[in-house]
């Protein structure tokens, strides 16, 4: 892997790790899901739903971790990627707990919705990760640039 974006930790040992911005994080569904489903209204309404819930983080039980009082439905799916996540939820999944930014294209779509706006989960930091490799092959070099300017960083 010549490049990758990592949440929360830059990874391990032997990486290049360059702090891009922090995340918010929301619930989003696809309209389907909420017309056969209902919109919740808090989260503890998420547990009437299927949810799709990103890995947690090694040690943490969920993205709560089990703080009391929170809501923490067993997951229907758990990925560690996003995109895939995104994915299921506009295709009528579930509830999917997402970035904004990597959500924002589809809820301008009308694939996905933005549930409990007033619940706003975040500022994980995000990490662009690579390989302790100089010079870096130009490719490599282009999509890292591109990267860095569509993120703002």
């Amino acid at each position: 892997v010549d490049l990758a974006l990592r949440v929360g930790r830059p990874g391990r040992g032997g990486c290049v790790a360059r702090r891009l911005r922090h995340l918010e994080a929301a619930f989003f569904a696809a309209p389907d899901w909420l017309r056969r489903h209902g919109t919740p209204r808090t989260l503890a309404d998420l547990r009437q739903h299927e949810g799709l819930w990103p890995t947690p983080p090694k040690g943490q039980r969920s993205f709560s971790n089990g703080k009391p009082g929170a809501a923490t439905p067993p997951p229907a799916v758990m990925c560690s990627d996003f995109a895939v996540l995104a994915m299921v939820a506009s295709a009528g999944g579930g509830v999917a707990l997402l970035p904004t930014f990597l959500a924002q294209p589809d809820v301008d779509q009308g694939r996905l919705v933005r549930i409990l706006p007033e619940v706003s989960l975040g500022n994980a930091p995000l990490y662009l990760v690579s390989r302790q490799q100089r010079p870096l092959p130009p490719r490599v070099a282009c999509m890292r640039n591109f990267i860095l300017e569509a993120l703002g960083a």
